[in-house]
């Protein structure tokens, strides 16, 4: 078992946020420590599917001096405003695409990773595609 485990913490419950849970339980150095969704039942279903704690309110999540990383899986529309209060507490962040659909909070959300010394990630999967490039 590595000697650092970093604690992971996903905040939007639907079909995506399955492929991110997937994906940190397949890294040794990592662990599902929670998710959060405004919807209750979903949250509650997801936490007991992977064996972590939920919460409603994603600043209790990121609040969590245990979790390390967080994966904004919600609708686009939320991405910047989460990434930056996670960030504020110096929490790292993966972003689902698109980054934000504003560019202005998007340029906040690079400042504040900056500002607060994290990681910032955006998921492209399929940046490397052959039909991509």
């Amino acid at each position: 078992m590595p000697s650092c485990r970093f604690g992971f913490g996903i905040i939007g419950c639907g079909n995506i946020s399955r492929i991110h849970a997937a994906a940190i339980q397949s890294i040794g150095s990592a662990r599902l420590v929670a998710v959060a969704d405004n919807n209750k039942e979903r949250a509650e279903k997801f936490s007991a599917e992977y064996g972590c704690e939920h919460y409603r309110d994603y600043t209790e999540l990121i609040n969590r001096p245990d979790i390390d990383v967080v994966t904004v899986c919600t609708p686009s529309s939320l991405h910047g405003d989460i990434a930056i209060a996670a960030a504020n507490l110096g929490k790292h962040v993966i972003i689902e695409k698109p980054f934000d659909i504003n560019l202005e909070k998007a340029d906040e959300v690079i400042r504040v990773c900056k500002e607060n010394n994290v990681k910032l990630s955006v998921v492209l999967q399929h940046r490397f595609d052959p039909d991509i490039s």
